[in-house]
Order: C-alpha cells, then sequence, then structure tokens
C-alpha cells in the first residue's frame, strides 16, 4: 500500500510474515515470528528514499536521476523500453547504497510494472506489480504501526557516512 505524502505499507506473507511501515521518515520493520521492530530513520541513507518516490510519483527524476539507456536496449511488455535511473549524487553527505533502478512500466497506464534495484553491493531486489488501484482513499491507520504487547522494540543504529 502506498499514500502520499511519504506513507507506505509492505507485508510480506512468504517465507515468513513480516510488515514493513514508512511514515515519513521512520520506518518499522516488524516480524511477528521473532517478537520484534525495528525501528530506524529513513533519512539515515538519502538514496533509500529514492524508489519510495518513484513509487508516489514525487520524485523529481531529472534532479535525482541520470537516465540511461538499458544494456542491451532490453524492452519489457508491448515492446516499451525499460528504463535505467542512475542516482544522482544529490546529499553530499549522504550513504549511496543504490547503484541503479531498473523500470519496466505498462504499456497501457505507463504505472510501474516492475522495479529493480541494483545495489551497490551487488544486491538485486525486483518487485512486481499487478492489481494496482490508484486513488483508493487508504486510510491513515492503514499505515499506524502500534507494538502488540510482549514485543521487543529496537532503534536501528544510527548510520554515518564514512
Amino acid at each position: 500500500y502506498i499514500k502520499k505524502p511519504g506513507r507506505l505499507r509492505w507485508d510480506y506473507l512468504d517465507p515468513a510474515v513480516e510488515e514493513i511501515y514508512v511514515n515519513e521518515n521512520e520506518v518499522m520493520m516488524y516480524v511477528p515470528e521473532h517478537k520484534q521492530v525495528l525501528v530506524g530513520k529513513l533519512t539515515q541513507m538519502a538514496a533509500s528514499q529514492a524508489p519510495l518516490q518513484l513509487l508516489q510519483g514525487v520524485a523529481k527524476l531529472e534532479e535525482q536521476f541520470a537516465l540511461e539507456p538499458t544494456a542491451g536496449g532490453k524492452r519489457g511488455e508491448g515492446g516499451v523500453p525499460l528504463i535505467t535511473l542512475l542516482p544522482k549524487d544529490t546529499e553530499p553527505d549522504s550513504v549511496r547504497t543504490v547503484a541503479r533502478i531498473v523500470l519496466e512500466v505498462q504499456p497501457k497506464t505507463f504505472f510501474i510494472k516492475t522495479l529493480s534495484i541494483h545495489e551497490i553491493s551487488g544486491n538485486v531486489s525486483t518487485f512486481e506489480f499487478n492489481n494496482l488501484k490508484p486513488n483508493t482513499g487508504l486510510k491513515n491507520a492503514l499505515f499506524d504501526f502500534e507494538a502488540p504487547a510482549g514485543v521487543e522494540v529496537v532503534k536501528a543504529p544510527a548510520l554515518s557516512p564514512p
């Protein structure tokens, strides 16, 4: 679920139940099996905001990214070219983790169909989006998390640039 401005809720069901909540710059990752919620700040890594801003449609592409042809001229559904975004270093004190983001859009709606985040470390996370329903009036409460009784709240360590 995504709601402007700056709200996201991600529910994983497999391989284990996990809930991720983003409210502006606060991130909470709840793993019921571990009886623990990790709380941190999205602003600790400015590059980590880029995928959320893209999904919300608030990213300023020209300011935040350089566009590059996708290797090999790869195309997605309906022959629409894939889009490769290279993050610009807009925050001098930030820790850059994202090397590039590759997008595939749906040919009829131009909604994001696939988003692949390629990290500097070599990790790649790919997200596929189906059955998108824009502007459904999601309630703010859907994005609020309150730790259940017996759940340990752990503060993420502060990150600082090298």
